[in-house]
């Protein structure tokens, strides 16, 4: 619960800081990487980097609609394309992803809801209470306390993922 609480998944979390800006070159990808170099031989490194990492980024983030969609993509072994076209001869109307059941105006503070509704709920749990009875174990998840849980529910996604770190509040 910590990484899905405070946001822990550099891999998964990080690249969607990035999603706003990409939206704004969304389909002008060879564009940023273009800028990217003539900066770099400008010797504006630092600049040049950042548009190198948003090119490098775009494909992870580009043609859905909200921050928890590019999550949710990510996380699944089948694009929604490929669910779509493995479904639709079966003419079985099931979403690749669906919508979160939850309102969150904040981009990547959805992602992580969406990330505790999903993938933890649905995945980490039940794997993690599987393996633990299993082997007879007793498992303890500290971060999953109701009142660590609200705490860090209602901490701003500021403290929680930055470009350089994560899970900081720690």
């Amino acid at each position: 619960g910590g990484d899905e609480l405070l946001g822990g998944y550099d891999y998964f979390y990080r690249p969607l800081l990035r999603f706003d800006e990409a939206k704004k070159w969304e389909g002008h990808r060879s564009l940023v990487y273009l800028v990217a170099k003539i900066l770099w031989k400008l010797r504006l490194r630092q600049t040049s980097r950042n548009f190198f990492d948003l090119g490098d980024k775009m494909p992870i983030l580009s043609g859905h609609q909200e921050v928890w969609q590019a999550l949710a993509e990510r996380r699944s072994v089948f694009s929604s394309e490929q669910v779509r076209l493995l479904l639709e001869p079966r003419k079985l109307s099931i979403q690749a992803h669906p919508p979160p059941g939850f309102r969150c105006d904040h981009r990547i503070e959805a992602a992580f809801l969406y990330d505790i509704e999903t993938y933890m709920a649905g995945q980490i749990l039940v794997k993690t209470d599987r393996a633990s009875k299993a082997n007879g174990l007793e498992l303890r998840a500290p971060f999953l306390d109701v009142d660590f849980a609200e705490f860090a529910l209602g901490l701003p996604a500021s403290l929680k993922l930055s470009d350089a770190k994560s899970k900081f509040v720690l």
